[in-house]
């Protein structure tokens, strides 16, 4: 860097935010550049502090008189310019090329029936069940997509409902998909989500035994998980914590899902403590109940700071009692236009092999497994992120993505900011500094 070439480079404050970290260090995310946060320590947040507070590259040369020092700042401004940090882009508006979706993953809707009755649910609670014809149809669709678009790997979810109820049609389903697919090269993977309540040995067993990863329902100890009450109104949390506990027995590690809302939210550390003494993951997710001319259904403000302050205190842990936290679809992982999969290569099927945009739609059926030959002729594009306006120019956009488009297409939203987005905004930073720690971690443990 001999002639300073980039002397009068000034950052950018406004294209990228910098969070500190409890250890000195601080966790940069900018949507541009390769879009993924990262953490800067030692040499290189040096010179980004400096940068910050006005100081010209010549400035920071003659900072230090280190042999090597010149190549350090030189690698370091190199790497900050491919991030974006200095002078705002303009992201590129790039017509989304067709292309071969590698995979398709299912949302298999078992049943209607349950035997919880959570405030929340939105399925309509009935004796729909999947059959052995509607499996049939599943396995022929997917086989068709597989050698029309050379798919490579097929996820099969099953939920409800309670899935658990019958098991004896799950077990069909997934053998039939592996005999037909798996000679054609493709994998196969497995995933459940149960509300814990129905887990014996024999089915732990038969879970473990095929290979499927557990998702178990579980907001809150004690009275923190009374929305997700029986039929006749008695609390399940007991019996969703012997379940747990049957599946660890088992060999399995569940990942515990839990929906964030006004009744549970101040429960998060204590439910935290139980799964991270587990050893298990947590996955959070913002309710997104919403009703018209209301907005949603729960109190902003006050979930906003508690989830805040939830999420403040769990960073300032210790590395060896950081907890495994995942957020239901919030990435700092690069420049996505979609929160998820949804009518795109991820869909929703009913116990009657109807194809489903997702399973928030498992009611509005876009049409059976084989009416147009397979599972991905159903995909279509809804673009929830929009691309000018407020969206456009959001540090968020492409970790909100503008949201869940089932949500979007309700509140009539679609490319406007989501009616999630003052709350978005309230906890995305705290679960930046959160990603930054874990980012940290693990670059330490590879050293």
């Amino acid at each position: 860097m001999t002639d300073l070439t980039y002397q009068g480079l000034l950052l950018d404050m406004s294209g990228h935010i910098k969070l500190n970290l409890q250890n000195g260090e601080a966790v940069i995310y900018s949507p541009y550049g390769s879009g993924k946060a990262f953490v800067l320590s030692d040499a290189a947040l040096y010179v980004y502090e400096q940068l910050a507070n006005g100081l010209t590259l010549q400035e920071i040369l003659q900072s230090r008189d280190d042999t090597d020092w010149e190549e350090s700042l030189h690698a370091i401004i190199q790497f900050l310019l491919e991030e974006g940090l200095f002078g705002k882009k303009v992201p590129k508006q790039e017509k989304a090329k067709a292309r071969r979706a590698k995979s398709v993953a299912l949302w298999i809707h078992v049943t209607d029936a349950c035997n919880l009755r959570c405030e929340y649910c939105y399925v309509h609670k009935g004796k729909r069940r999947l059959t052995k014809e509607a499996c049939d149809a599943i396995v022929t669709a997917l086989h068709n997509d597989v050698e029309a678009q050379q798919v490579k790997e097929v996820e099969l979810k099953f939920a409800g409902g309670e899935p658990l109820i019958y098991t004896e049609i799950i077990a069909y389903l997934v053998d039939q998909t592996k005999a037909k697919l798996e000679p054609l090269g493709v994998k196969v993977r497995l995933a459940i989500i149960t509300n814990g309540t129905l887990v014996t040995e024999a089915k732990a067993h038969f879970l473990n035994e095929k290979g499927f990863s557990v998702m178990v329902s579980l907001d809150g100890l004690g009275s923190y998980n009374d929305a997700r009450k029986y039929a006749d109104g008695r609390p399940s949390v007991e019996h969703v914590l012997q379940g747990i506990e049957t599946l660890i027995l088992a060999g399995i590690k569940p990942t515990i899902l839990t929906t964030i809302s006004d009744k549970n939210v101040d429960g998060l550390w204590e439910l935290m403590q139980y799964v991270r003494g587990k050893g298990l993951t947590l996955s959070l997710s913002l309710s997104r109940d919403y009703e018209h001319g209301v907005g949603l259904t729960m109190n902003v403000d006050h979930v906003t700071s508690k989830m805040v302050a939830f999420l403040e205190q769990v960073s300032l842990l210790p590395d060896n009692e950081l907890p495994r936290l995942s957020f239901n679809g919030i990435q700092f992982d690069g420049s996505r236009t979609r929160i998820c999969g949804g009518g795109s290569n991820y869909f929703a099927v009913d116990p009657e092999a109807n194809v489903c945009f997702c399973q928030m739609t498992v009611d509005k059926p876009l049409g059976r497994a084989l009416d147009r030959g397979g599972i991905l002729p159903f995909a279509t594009h809804v673009e929830t992120l929009g691309r000018d306006g407020v969206c456009g120019e959001c540090l968020w956009r492409h970790v909100c993505c503008g949201g869940c488009a089932v949500l979007a297409l309700s509140a009539n939203t679609l490319g406007e900011p989501s009616v999630m987005c003052e709350l978005m905004k309230g906890v995305l930073p705290a679960i930046l500094v959160y990603e930054g720690r874990k980012i940290r971690r693990k670059e330490v443990r590879q050293t």
